[in-house]
């Protein structure tokens, strides 16, 4: 089932308009960072940064890197925990580590207790609700009232109406139940209805009748009021699915949700990333101007590189886009066949090194990729995949004469894999999006490229074209440093 954009909008009730509601929710945020002045953000992988600026992101989780976290002045803060990457039993033992971290981080920083979003995927797919108890257990010692579920992203195409989660695919609007993103080996779902996605995640042991709903008609009518009377009436880590299908619902959201937090209610979070600005009262962040790109692209560098792994159908139409339309990249694609094969896989990954230094000798940017026949049938076969790529960056690194200009990682995982395996980053500083949707990130002075312009490319954001504009304004830059 699907449903025409024009016609689904027509069908909801008129939205706030964002000039409207500005003054009242900016007001309620800084009302919430009174009571919670630090919001940290534990993110399943690197792409929740994608609708912030200027905030720091730490891809470890010792006391050392949360101490630094929590007393960063900045009021949001991002853990890169990568735990879509891992098995339930795995993520459950990090987060374990974590929480335990947290709270002797929490101690010997005198600091108070952080806002908790655990951001996930806005097509559902991570370990939820695993993650989320666990935090709730071991570092809110189970005093949390609710969890609130807001998986709605806006520059995704993701939203929520009548409690139904839906993904944009051009001038449509599909149930996220019947997408790609559903059939997922790892974390496949049927439903699309939050309530009843809560149950089946769960096992049944949280029914879809004990889910809370905030609906779009409370949201638009501004029934603060009566939103927090609901929120009031939450207790015992009890689940409300919040509907947006823009902004300023969420905007409207954070007023009633001020005043249950003044009135002693304690809430965690699960949501994609556009929740974060607006729980932090700030606009989400615009694109980079091609100044800014130009400003932050280093001087004397070689030849870019980007690197896919995600094996989605967006990832692979937006890379034959990107051939098509790009003849000066040299292309070093990697056969999965072969990395799977013991017999082969070492010599497979040397070839592709070499071919990416012939081409960088060459002055010609490179783009390699996981042969696109493959599917990640196991999350075995996709950490092996991700090996191999780590391996390969980090040997073209090892190997130039100078750091490429930029690196464009393709997919969640392969963009958090490269960071921290192949370059070494503990720290970035998010600069802000690309392209909607597309974080740029600065790497810390610790990594193998210090200073250097990362971009993390979700394998499921944007269109057939992004990729290629995305591109074009890293070379530009580039370029244009380079003249000056």
């Amino acid at each position: 089932m699907s449903i025409s954009a024009s016609q689904f909008f027509a069908a909801l009730p008129p939205a706030v308009p964002a000039a409207e509601i500005a003054r009242e929710w900016q007001h309620a945020a800084r009302d919430i960072a009174r009571i919670a002045p630090k919001i940290l953000v534990l993110d399943d992988d690197p792409t929740g940064t994608q609708t912030v600026a200027g905030v720091p992101v730490w891809t470890a989780w010792d006391v050392a890197a949360l101490t630094q976290a929590l007393q960063h002045p900045a009021r949001l803060a991002f853990i890169l925990t990568n735990s879509r990457a891992l098995s339930p039993d795995a993520s459950r033992d990090l987060h374990l580590e974590l929480a335990r971290n947290l709270k002797r981080a929490q101690e010997g920083a005198q600091a108070p207790t952080p806002l908790m979003i655990s951001r996930g995927d806005s097509t559902l797919r991570g370990h939820y609700p695993l993650e989320t108890a666990t935090l709730h257990e071991v570092f809110f010692e189970g005093h949390l009232d609710g969890e609130i579920l807001i998986p709605f992203f806006a520059a995704g195409g993701r939203v929520t109406a009548n409690n139904i989660h839906w993904v944009r695919e051009g001038d449509q609007f599909v149930p996220t139940g019947e997408t790609e993103f559903a059939r997922d080996p790892q974390f496949g779902y049927r439903a699309s209805d939050l309530p009843q996605w809560i149950e089946e995640k769960s096992g049944g042991a949280i029914a879809a009748s004990a889910v809370m709903s905030i609906s779009l008609e409370a949201l638009r009518a501004r029934d603060v009021e009566g939103i927090s009377e609901q929120l009031m009436g939450v207790r015992d880590f009890g689940k409300i699915v919040v509907n947006a299908a823009q902004e300023s619902d969420l905007q409207v959201f954070v007023v009633a949700l001020a005043r249950a937090m003044a009135a002693g209610k304690c809430f965690g979070f699960r949501s994609a990333a556009s929740w974060v600005p607006v729980l932090a009262g700030v606009s989400a962040a615009p694109v980079l101007t091609p100044e800014t790109l130009r400003d932050a692209t280093r001087q004397e560098c070689g030849p870019g590189l980007m690197v896919a792994g995600s094996w989605v159908a967006k990832t692979t139409r937006q890379l034959e886009h990107l051939r098509a339309h790009a003849p000066e990249l040299a292309w070093v694609e990697v056969d999965v066949a072969r990395l799977q094969n013991p017999a082969q896989s070492v010599a497979e990954i040397r070839r592709a090194q070499q071919e990416i230094a012939q081409n960088w000798q060459q002055e010609r940017p490179v783009g390699t990729f996981s042969s696109r026949n493959y599917r990640a049938e196991s999350q075995d076969a996709s950490a092996q995949v991700a090996a191999a790529l780590v391996e390969i960056v980090s040997g073209a690194l090892r190997d130039a004469a100078r750091p490429p200009a930029w690196i464009v990682a393709k997919g969640g995982i392969t963009s958090s894999d490269i960071a921290t395996r192949a370059l070494g980053a503990r720290r970035a500083h998010v600069l802000g999006p690309v392209a909607q949707g597309v974080p740029l990130w600065q790497l810390g002075d610790e990594s193998a490229f210090a200073g250097g312009i990362y971009v993390v490319f979700p394998g499921n954001v944007g269109g057939d074209e992004t990729l290629t504009q995305v591109y074009r304004a890293l070379e530009a830059a580039g370029k244009e440093r380079g003249a000056g």
